[in-house]
């Protein structure tokens, strides 16, 4: 896809700028819970964005890594989106689809978001920990009230 994109000429209507464009557009879905008033279309839009940036992703990640304009909104409206998703309680699908988008990222682009991936990493890293001992005084009351 991203080869045929960056092989055609810059004349072409489906050039960079194409491949741009329809990266915003998978970001504007991901980043939709400002936007829509119900929380089922939020999701509804949530979800196709995750399922469509995991569908980039896994089909070149390493060439988008080589073009500055992509690699531009996957180091701030991805990078954005996954923290603050990672780091809020939600939708269970949303959030294994952030797992699985941090883990390509890193396994991809890693030298080039370094920075990301450690915050990608700690945030997934504490909401577990704090999910872990949430669930630890939960069952702790349940014994003291027995």
């Amino acid at each position: 896809w991203i080869r045929q994109i960056s092989s055609s000429s810059s004349s072409s209507r489906f050039g960079i700028d194409c491949a741009v464009r329809v990266m915003e557009l998978v970001c504007s879905l991901c980043k939709t819970r400002r936007h829509v008033g119900s929380k089922a279309a939020t999701n509804d839009a949530q979800t196709l964005g995750c399922q469509l940036l995991l569908s980039v992703l896994e089909s070149n990640a390493e060439r988008i890594s080589q073009i500055p304009r992509l690699m531009s909104l996957i180091e701030d409206d991805v990078s954005f989106f996954l923290v603050s998703n990672s780091a809020a309680a939600g939708n269970p699908l949303i959030f294994s689809f952030t797992v699985r988008i941090i883990y390509l990222l890193y396994t991809s682009m890693r030298r080039k978001l370094k920075t990301q991936v450690e915050i990608f990493i700690s945030q997934l890293y504490m909401r577990l920990l704090v999910e872990q001992q949430q669930h630890q005084k939960q069952q702790q009351q349940q014994q003291q009230q027995q």
